[in-house]
């Protein structure tokens, strides 16, 4: 994810009480980097529309629920390229995928 600076100072000089409410709301959750600063930039007016709606990553998902990603490997390759995105996730420790061999 990228973050302008207007928005990671309206986040830590709090200007808006939003910032810290949502702090404390995620505080509660194992995954709160995750959604954090998705929340408080999709509620704050003067950052509403400057998002991006697609995360620009590659995902394999599970069938249903699309709860956790597959693990990508070099079969994966070509499709990976195909879809455009320049990232990508999920990796195995050292695969073959991301070696530049």
């Amino acid at each position: 994810m990228m973050l302008s600076r207007p928005f990671m100072e309206f986040c830590l000089w709090g200007w808006d009480n939003l910032p810290r409410i949502v702090l404390m709301y995620y505080t509660n959750f194992l995954s709160s980097p995750e959604g954090y600063f998705h929340t408080v930039i999709c509620n704050a007016e003067e950052f509403q529309n400057t998002t991006v709606n697609h995360d620009l990553h590659f995902i394999s998902w599970d069938n249903p629920p699309k709860q956790h990603p597959h693990f990508l490997t070099l079969d994966d390759y070509q499709r990976m390229v195909d879809s455009n995105a320049p990232f990508a996730r999920k990796f195995g420790r050292n695969e073959a995928a991301l070696r530049q061999d």
